[in-house]
């Protein structure tokens, strides 16, 4: 097997990896778990990685980090997994995948690319694509319910401008991933003591779902993306992680019963259709 081909297997793996994301937060919440208290296991049981980054990074940048993860970081996987309850895994992951078209959007906006065709049909897509995903969701939503996906797209978007800026700035690539989190952590143990009034887990079904998430799609998905992009260029790998909604509404289908429809597949084709058009032809000359 060739190191391109490798990276390209760890890459898809680290995609489905991902994809479990809503899949193992639906399980957690059947035995009893809340979404802060969720995200704030999940960021705590990877700490030492956190602190053995933070030690690394140039002491000049990590307040712009900690301020990156106060305001965009921690509501965005807050809100996304409050998206996971009320909507579903499959809904979630498909409609956090309309955040490409709204990335192109902002960087038009705001970073002066300019406005063309492809960006403009990838965005119908993508929000057509996101209307049959919430006809054949098979599952009573509510406006809130939805209101709270779309929101937690347009935070992945913003979080995904944000961190190529940092990245851009010589940041390295491991301290804006995980560096973030530390301001997180605090943030999510008060969020989930005052506003949810449940941070203690409970069974051992909670603990499993929490190490899970941190030792899964948190800790072995960023390792194995990483070593993929040592072979594997950039635009390929952001292609190849759109495997990641698709595995999650697989996972979702099979694991929590959730209904896959015609819309909601005519919807997820959309959806990932424009995410590949915007990483491969969207970027103004």
């Amino acid at each position: 097997m060739s190191a391109k081909v490798r990276g390209e297997l760890f890459i898809v793996t680290a995609a489905v990896l991902w994809g479990t994301l809503g899949v193992a937060g639906r399980i957690a919440y059947q035995y009893g778990c809340t979404p802060g208290q969720l995200m704030f296991y999940r960021m705590l049981f990877v700490l030492p990685f956190i602190v053995y980054v933070l030690m690394r990074t140039p002491k000049r940048y990590i307040g712009l980090l900690l301020f990156f993860g106060a305001i965009i970081v921690t509501p965005f996987y807050l809100i996304y997994f409050y998206a996971v309850r009320y909507v579903g895994a499959s809904t979630a992951a498909l409609i956090l995948y309309t955040a490409p078209a709204y990335v192109a959007v902002i960087s038009v906006a705001f970073l002066g690319e300019r406005l063309n065709w492809v960006i403009l049909l990838a965005l119908f897509m993508a929000l057509l694509g996101a209307i049959f995903v919430n006809m054949g969701a098979g599952m009573k939503k509510s406006a809130i319910g939805v209101l709270t996906a779309f929101l937690a797209a347009l935070l992945y978007a913003l979080y995904i401008v944000g961190a190529k800026k940092l990245v851009s700035m010589k940041i390295p690539s491991e301290s804006v991933a995980l560096v973030p989190y530390s301001i997180s952590i605090p943030i999510l143990f008060l969020y989930s003591l005052i506003i949810e009034k449940h941070v203690l887990l409970d069974n051992i079904h909670q603990l499993i779902a929490a190490l899970y998430l941190s030792l899964f799609p948190t800790g072995l998905a960023y390792v194995l993306y990483n070593i993929g992009l040592r072979t594997v260029q950039a635009s390929t790998a952001s292609i190849l992680s759109t495997v990641e909604p698709v595995s999650a509404t697989v996972l979702a289908w099979i694991l929590l019963r959730e209904t896959i429809t015609v819309f909601k597949l005519a919807g997820a084709a959309l959806i990932v259709s424009s995410a590949i058009i915007i990483i491969k032809f969207g970027r103004s000359e």
